[in-house]
């Protein structure tokens, strides 16, 4: 997809944290901050299995139902687990303490995605290096375009993989 239509499609999850990172309040006086996070937890796994499991038949639904399920996720528990780590303390420390876990929050975001990438891309390449018989053919960044989804590259190396395993490799890349 082209950029405007990824940022259209990522609208409803960004919709979604929003309007239930606002009603959040309302449902911790009804249901209690325990329960609204274990059912938040449970919640963005429910999504998560809908985006690993929804296959390419459901491809566009299961995205749109996992970013809903997600985001309802988020957006619920978010705005209490800073409430929470900042009701426990002094007035006067809240200052220093918002810093350090915006700090933290987003030096495991950057870290997750570090430690993710390199996972992805050293997984992708030992399982289908082999499969797609590229160890000569293919340069690394050729390779990198190929797990990251380019149709150019997909189609480029289509022609160069065997005929048996067509089939599996294909699968394999989406």
């Amino acid at each position: 997809y082209s950029a405007s239509e990824s940022g259209v499609l990522l609208l409803p999850f960004t919709v979604v944290i929003f309007i239930f990172s606002l009603t959040s309040a309302f449902f911790v006086k009804i249901i209690g901050p325990k329960k609204i996070i274990i059912c938040s937890f449970a919640v963005v796994t429910i999504g998560l299995l809908f985006f690993a499991y929804a296959g390419l038949s459901m491809y566009f639904h299961g995205l749109i139902i996992g970013m809903f399920l997600c985001g309802l996720a988020i957006g619920s528990v978010n705005p209490l687990l800073a409430s929470i780590a900042l009701s426990s303390l002094p007035e006067e420390n809240i200052g220093e303490a918002s810093g350090l876990l915006n700090t933290i929050a987003y030096f495991a975001e950057l870290a997750a995605i570090t430690i993710g990438n390199i996972i992805f891309f050293t997984v992708g390449r030992n399982i289908l290096s082999p499969i797609l018989n590229v160890s000569s053919k293919a340069t690394s960044d050729s390779f990198d375009r190929l797990l990251i989804g380019y149709k150019s590259h997909i189609s480029s190396f289509m022609h160069i993989i065997s005929p048996d395993t067509k089939g599996y490799a294909f699968d394999l890349i989406q």
